[in-house]
């Protein structure tokens, strides 16, 4: 028996990893690939079984389930903090650089919500929200990112939350899988423990 289930990397190694682990080994799978994609159209239906993705529905000829809407929140070092200036009435990063996997229409979003400006502040685009992840953990920047992937790094104080304003992201994560196999016993139980996961520990 084998199990092939992709998976975006940030989130895979936030929990879904280890949580697709526990599946295959509490089911006797001895075969299981954990494969990387973040949207729908990156993963290669003739080789996955599963798929949870960072995307916006509809998704065609595909069986798909909500998982959860995505709320953003800034994170960054403890070390970088003492830079933001956080008491006066025009608040301002005072060039943080900032962290971001879109064009920055995210930051743009954000900074009008919670009133800060980003002016000065440099930018640093990367491939995957991992990445901005591990970089703010570094103390390389500020991420705008949601808690479920940094949920670990903020109970072990690796990383703060500088500001309490959040945003709704412009995507969701869903769990999908090809039509005609949605009613496959073995694929209906691991996105039970998927959801059950989510729902014992929301975004």
């Amino acid at each position: 028996m084998s199990l092939t289930v992709s998976v975006p990397t940030a989130l895979g190694i936030a929990w879904l990893t280890s949580t697709i682990v526990e599946f295959a080994e509490s089911n006797n799978i001895p075969n299981l690939t954990i494969n990387e994609a973040i949207s729908a159209d990156e993963v290669t239906w003739e080789a996955t079984d599963l798929a949870v993705v960072y995307d916006n529905p509809p998704f065609a000829g595909l069986h798909w389930r909500s998982l959860s809407e995505v709320r953003l929140n800034t994170v960054c070092s403890p070390m970088l903090f003492p830079r933001l200036d956080l008491q006066h009435r025009e608040r301002k990063l005072n060039g943080v650089t900032l962290l971001h996997e879109d064009e920055g229409e995210e930051w743009a979003k954000w900074a009008i919500a919670a009133r800060v400006s980003l002016e000065g502040s440099g930018r640093v685009r990367v491939d995957s929200v991992a990445q901005a992840v591990a970089s703010a953990v570094q103390g390389k920047g500020l991420a705008l990112v949601s808690d479920v992937l940094t949920r670990s790094y903020l109970v072990e104080g690796r990383l703060i939350q500088p500001f309490s304003t959040s945003i709704n992201a412009g995507r969701g994560y869903h769990i999908l899988c090809q039509e005609a196999r949605a009613k496959e016993p073995l694929i209906e139980a691991l996105i039970d423990r998927i959801i059950d996961y989510l729902r014992r520990n929301p975004a």
